[in-house]
């Protein structure tokens, strides 16, 4: 199937380029076989790749189903092992899978605590090889070589692979401590703002029941509640296609319970970045499949018209060489009706539009609609202002033309759904190099607050967000955008809004008020990592190598090398 075939390509499509051949055999001991089976042959059969019918179903629920419906396979869990996959299959007659071999005991990092003196975690900058070999294994050996780590998955933590080198006797790597796990010592109940028209709510701060890493705070009344499904559906320009905070917001929606099924959507080209960071959590959300529309380049008009028709044919100011093309009146200003960056004819791609009729149809089904759409509308003045045939627009005049095309999409969204949940992303301010330019946030102020208040449509909000200045938020493989650690910020506001707003009935205990803003303004913020945040805003949802790292910048590989044609 479809799913079954990118699940695979999510799986195994690495960047390989980030290690030499050597490191990788160094990696693959060779008596690190899968094939010795500890009971008789003829009793047992692990199925392996190339054979028809179970490996793929295991194969599949293991990388994929386990995510998106984990409720089809009670007693499993995301780092479940394709053993216990194909074991459950055969428990229940499916596939035909036959019984597997056992496989070797993998070490468990819930043992009991040992003598400090017993166990050492490895840690950059050490002489052994063993932090880069676990790091490396964590990171890309386990996406483009799964078959290397029996017992692991892409969700095993840097301990598991530590644990895992430890218990073959490889790299000099020393049995590791066990993880502490910092939560909430009880429940505290505290304030919460009553939603309109569903009465008062109770919120309470705990540990979630799907994951105790990190603190939550629930509510009583809400439209989705814990163990429901949320459909979302994301539409964007390269903030979307070279960014990670889709898919962020689906693992963090993932360990607060919920369920992200898999839809049949005909519009979305993509279901990973196109091209991006690495996060330091990339193993949380590898395996997910995010559709959305990224349409590199493209402004809010791409996709507020079903036709053209409304095109008058005009030459492009200066530019005679470039011909006759369309422009429409939006808002009083002449707008190109060309879809590309600086409206470029070369630049269309394939598709020319994005109909917001077709767009209604496709997320009926949704619940929550993200629109990130119009970043470029206010960034014109960097193409010397082509799209608006040469005139030269004020910054926050360009709101007048972002207010009628985003108005245009979200009624045609709820003319075909009208319960759907609409949340319009806000602008970031500008960058230079990795960090915000401070001069630029006022006007980025001004304009995310001429379109918040000017959209003024139902079932519709706005996601503002504070980026912190002096860090290192912005990416250096793309200029402009911003890279793992802003794209956590704005996935757990995603979160807030929603949660304000009722729609989520449990969301993350994120830091308020002056705890927030310290925070933000944290290079490292191990010291918000308290009783009542398990977990502060910018360490949510990371492996244990954030707290290393803790502002979880990413760096500049792309793991998803399969999907990098599928650009818009």
């Amino acid at each position: 199937s479809t799913s079954h075939d990118r699940a695979l390509a999510a799986g195994r499509g690495g960047d390989e380029r980030c290690a030499s051949e050597q490191l990788l055999m160094q990696l693959r001991p060779a008596q690190l076989s899968t094939a010795a089976p500890l009971a008789a042959e003829a009793a047992c059969h692990t199925a392996v790749e190339g054979e028809s019918g179970c490996y793929e179903h295991v194969d599949w629920a293991r990388r994929l189903g386990i995510y998106s419906n984990p409720h089809w396979y009670p007693g499993l869990s995301m780092t479940s092992s394709f053993v216990d996959f194909q074991a459950w299959m055969h428990s229940r007659g499916d596939h035909g899978c036959p019984k597997p071999c056992p496989t070797m005991a993998q070490p468990s990092t819930a043992a009991p605590l040992a003598p400090a003196a017993a166990c050492h975690t490895a840690v950059e900058g050490e002489e052994s090889k063993c932090f880069g070999h676990a790091d490396w294994a964590m990171r890309f050996g386990i996406y483009s070589h799964p078959d290397w780590y029996p017992g692991l998955s892409v969700t095993s933590s840097f301990v598991d692979f530590q644990a895992w080198l430890h218990s073959k006797g490889e790299l000099g790597c020393p049995k590791p401590c066990p993880i502490e796990v910092v939560t909430p010592s009880a429940p505290v109940e505290v304030s919460s703002t009553p939603q309109p028209d569903q009465g008062s709510s109770t919120t309470v701060l705990s540990p979630a029941a799907s994951d105790s890493r990190f603190a939550t705070v629930s509510q009583t009344t809400a439209l989705i509640q814990v163990g429901g499904e949320v459909r979302f559906y994301v539409i964007g320009t390269s903030n979307v296609a070279w960014q990670t905070w889709p898919d962020q917001l689906h693992a963090m929606l993932r360990d607060l319970g919920y369920v992200v099924p898999s839809q049949a959507y005909t519009l979305t080209n993509l279901v990973h970045p196109s091209s991006g960071p690495i996060c330091d959590n990339a193993k949380e959300f590898a395996g997910l499949e995010t559709p959305r529309i990224g349409k590199v380049g493209w402004a809010s008009w791409g996709f507020a018209y079903d036709s053209k028709e409304d095109c008058t044919p005009a030459e492009f100011e200066g530019q005679p060489e470039i011909g006759q093309h369309g422009f429409r009146q939006i808002a009083g200003h002449r707008v190109s009706c060309i879809n590309s960056w600086a409206c470029n004819p070369a630049g269309q791609g394939k598709g020319t539009l994005v109909s917001p009729s077709a767009v209604a149809e496709d997320v009926k089904a949704a619940d929550v609609v993200l629109l990130s759409n119009w970043i470029n509308d206010s960034k014109q003045r960097w193409s010397q202002f082509k799209c608006y045939k040469s005139e030269t627009v004020d910054f926050v005049d360009t709101t007048d033309i972002t207010v009628v095309n985003l108005r245009r999409l979200i009624q045609a969204i709820h003319s075909k759904n009208p319960e759907t949940i609409v949340l319009i992303m806000a602008l970031y301010p500008d960058s230079s190099g990795p960090f915000v330019i401070e001069s630029s946030l006022a006007l980025t102020a001004e304009i995310n607050e001429k379109v918040r208040t000017r959209v003024n449509e139902p079932n519709t909000f706005f996601v503002d967000y504070t980026v912190p200045v002096g860090q290192d938020v912005f990416q250096t493989k793309h200029p402009g955008h911003l890279n793992c650690r802003g794209d956590k910020v704005m996935a757990t506001r995603v979160l807030e809004v929603m949660f304000d707003a009722g729609v989520l009935a449990r969301s993350l205990a994120l830091p308020k008020g002056d705890d927030s803003a310290r925070c933000l303004a944290e290079t490292a913020c191990e010291a918000m990592v308290d009783k009542s945040f398990a977990r502060d805003l910018l360490l949510v949802m990371s492996t244990p190598k954030a707290f290393a790292s803790p502002t979880g910048q990413g760096r500049n590989e792309t793991p998803w090398l399969t999907f990098a044609g599928m650009a818009g």
